[in-house]
């Protein structure tokens, strides 16, 4: 056929080509090769079959078998699941694969160089306008326009090649180590270690996926599809040939500063950038649920990852009702003991906001929850990191999810972010997250050198406002293509990466104070960023991320006032008020996010402002609370006097389980009667939801928790109570016939 001749000059060619290369000439044999492999599969003759305006489910038609592998609706080979085995490599391929082994000294050491040609001759083909990796004038000269599936066939056969020499790698019966004085940047004039070279290469791959993922083909069905199947799990795959040279080379180099610093940087933004594959495990794709991440902040587990004995939901009525405020006649031992019949009821163990509705889930476009190819490589990816970053540890996450938590992917998932975590320092990871989620993640890495300005920050932690119609914006317009002042919005997989990991890693024991306050300060930036966005999505999920903070902090024994309580005690109230404000119409799960925020913060203050030399007194903390119980009430009230319907009963319950009653047992376990100057807006906003009537869930929900309310109303403000006690019995008396 006219393809075969095609290939076999192309062979032909390159072979006068290399006549002149010497045997030790490994980096420049591997970018002839590369560039050679980048030339053959651009040429037309390989897509021009293709037609671009057909639609996925006729491609089998219109194109012969070999391509309808290449380019139909086949998942790749290294996929678990619904992959084959390594294929045999292309006639191009397979010269370049015999003359690699000629000049190269091992397999390891062709595949390092194989892969760091990528940042010269892959990444300018599949480099976005808004990329952060700035390429130099000789790679300039790659960069072209590429059709996309040219840009698939060129990627597929580069990471086979690889994976055939890594294969190769893996044969070696002699443990290959790195030398530590090997330069492999010599072509560009820079000295550096394969270490060096490989971690910044992973951050090269992560940033296609990052503009890759929001700015797929959607208009084309079929390109769509193999966007998201395979042109971004090869990203994914690269990544993780990347970790296993790493791992490699860390063989004698574990004492040294300066490896393991890169060594760990490298890990941390793979997990970054494979995350977001992953979701919170319970689904084949990136989406995620606010519940599940509540499930893993408040999870007990013990030391051997079992979950201990069953306990209600934290937004269950039986919860609310045994942290409620009890009579003072009530005896001690009496006072935190529910019944049998009440904990074991499903009414009252269950949440009282419906988690799966639509708007408590984050869906990410960028997989495919039909196939989950990408969710099953990012799990594949996720386990490799944490094998390599646990190599100086006894035992691993893998051995314990195996007998503790058998097909709990999402339980497992958990634990093994957290062993990373704890292997790479939670600090680092944290500290990456940071970075990635403002945009600045070139900026925070050591081990990439071509950094270029992106985003400014001015404050504690809102990025520079560009004005429009200024000279800054002028100047910068031509240069950067930034849709929106927040990175995150402009990339949405920074909120997934950044919700997933801060819920799983930080609530989990961590014996260093500095490490784990460097981790909070990292946090709860990005947490005050979401509860500042216009979206009520991200502002659920800033609140889910500053209680992830708050429960790691309240955890631990104190050893010192975290510099987040001063940093951002002053600006916190005010911001959780108004995104209380701005939601207070929204899906139930958004405000009872908000609330839950709201009461852990004013009760972490509370235990805080006891300890001396603090900045804020437990009289501030009272007042603060009685402010936040009253914008709530104020919120719900209008709500509770028209009734149970339009998701207003599951909006009430929500508010009052997560944030008004906590306040309300708080404030009631103070003898000064803390609650007498709201008991007139509280009583007005519980005894209209008592009287409510009706059989739904819901409604019962509502009452059940406006009476657990009024408990603690009721002892928080007792002076005054007595005179409001005809028309509280009337309404309880009457609330027992419906």
């Amino acid at each position: 056929t006219k393809s075969r001749v095609r290939q076999v000059q192309s062979v032909q060619s390159h072979s006068f080509i290399l006549c002149g290369i010497m045997p030790n000439d490994l980096g420049p044999t591997a970018g002839e090769a590369c560039a050679s492999v980048v030339n053959h599969y651009s040429d037309p003759i390989h897509y021009a079959l293709l037609s671009e305006q057909s639609d996925a489910d006729d491609i089998g038609q219109q194109i012969n078998r070999k391509h309808a592998r290449n380019n139909g609706r086949s998942a790749p080979y290294f996929d678990p699941n619904l992959g084959q085995p390594m294929p045999d490599l292309a006639p191009v391929c397979e010269f370049w694969y015999q003359r690699l082994l000629e000049v190269g000294s091992s397999p390891t050491a062709i595949a390092q160089e194989w892969l760091h040609c990528y940042k010269s001759q892959i990444h300018p083909l599949m480099r976005r306008k808004n990329s952060a990796i700035d390429i130099n004038d000789e790679d300039k000269k790659v960069e072209r326009d590429v059709p996309f599936h040219a840009t698939i066939e060129i990627l597929s056969n580069y990471e086979i090649l690889l994976a055939h020499f890594m294969r190769d790698a893996s044969k070696e019966s002699v443990a290959v180590t790195c030398n530590p004085n090997e330069e492999i940047c010599e072509r560009a004039g820079d000295e550096g270690s394969r270490v060096l070279g490989t971690c910044e290469l992973v951050y090269v791959i992560a940033d296609d996926i990052f503009q890759w993922s929001t700015r797929l083909p959607n208009k084309d069905k079929r390109a769509l599809w193999r966007a998201k199947n395979v042109l971004l799990p090869c990203l994914l795959r690269l990544i993780e040939h990347s970790v296993v040279l790493i791992g490699s080379c860390s063989q004698g180099r574990t004492n040294s500063i300066s490896f393991n610093t890169q060594f760990r940087e490298g890990l941390a933004i793979a997990t970054v950038a494979a995350i977001s594959f992953i979701g919170d495990g319970r689904l084949n794709s990136g989406d995620f649920g606010i519940g599940s991440l509540l499930d893993w902040i408040f999870e007990s587990i013990n030391e051997y990852g079992h979950v201990e004995i069953p306990i209600p939901s934290i937004l269950s009525l039986a919860h609310t009702l045994q942290s409620c405020s009890l009579s003072p006649v009530s005896k001690p031992k009496e006072s935190n003991e529910l019944p049998e019949s009440i904990v074991s009821s499903s009414f009252m163990t269950r949440p009282v906001v419906d988690w799966s509705v639509q708007s408590a889930h984050f869906d990410a476009p960028w997989t495919d929850g039909v196939s989950g190819v990408g969710s099953r490589v990012g799990m594949g990816l996720i386990r490799i990191i944490h094998q390599s970053s646990s190599r100086v540890l006894s035992s691993t996450v893998e051995e314990i999810v195996a007998h503790t938590c058998p097909g709990n992917r999402s339980h497992s998932l958990r634990l093994i972010l957290r062993g990373i975590s704890e292997n790479i320092g939670v600090d680092l990871l944290v500290s990456t997250v940071r970075a990635h989620f403002f945009g600045r993640l070139l900026h925070s890495c050591s081990c990439v050198d071509n950094a270029i300005v992106q985003t400014q920050v001015s404050g504690i932690f809102m990025p520079m406002v560009k004005r429009i119609g200024s000279a800054h914006h002028e100047r910068t317009a031509a240069s950067t293509a930034l849709s929106d002042e927040k990175p995150h919005i402009d990339i949405p997989m920074r909120i997934s990466a950044a919700a997933i990991i801060l819920c799983a890693a930080l609530p989990q024991p961590c014996n260093n104070f500095e490490m784990q306050n460097k981790a909070f300060s990292d946090s709860v930036p990005i947490a005050m960023s979401l509860l500042d966005d216009a979206q009520p999505f991200h502002q659920a999920m800033g609140a889910l991320m500053f209680v992830s903070v708050i429960e790691a902090a309240s955890s631990t024994e104190p050893e010192g006032i975290p510099s987040f309580v001063k940093n951002f005690s002053s600006i916190t109230p005010s911001l959780l008020g108004s995104s209380i404000q701005m939601c207070a119409r929204e899906s139930p799960p958004v405000l009872t996010c908000i609330s839950l925020a709201q009461s852990k913060w004013i009760k972490y203050l509370g235990i805080y402002s006891r300890i001396p030399g603090t900045a804020i007194s437990p009289s501030e903390v009272l007042v603060m609370a009685r402010k936040a119980v009253a914008d709530i009430l104020v919120v719900i009230r209008t709500q509770a006097q028209t009734g149970g319907h339009g998701s207003n009963d599951e909006r009430i319950a929500g508010a009052l389980v997560a944030g008004i009653n906590p306040l309300l047992a708080h404030l009631a376990s103070f003898p000064e009667a803390e609650s007498v100057e709201i008991a007139r807006i509280g009583l007005s906003t519980f005894l209209p939801l008592i009287g409510w009537s009706g059989m739904r869930l819901e409604v019962r929900s509502a009452q059940v928790s406006a009476l657990v309310g009024l408990i603690s109303l009721m002892n928080g403000a007792y002076p005054i109570m007595p005179h409001h006690g005809k028309k509280i019995m009337t309404e309880v008396f009457l609330l027992l016939d419906r």
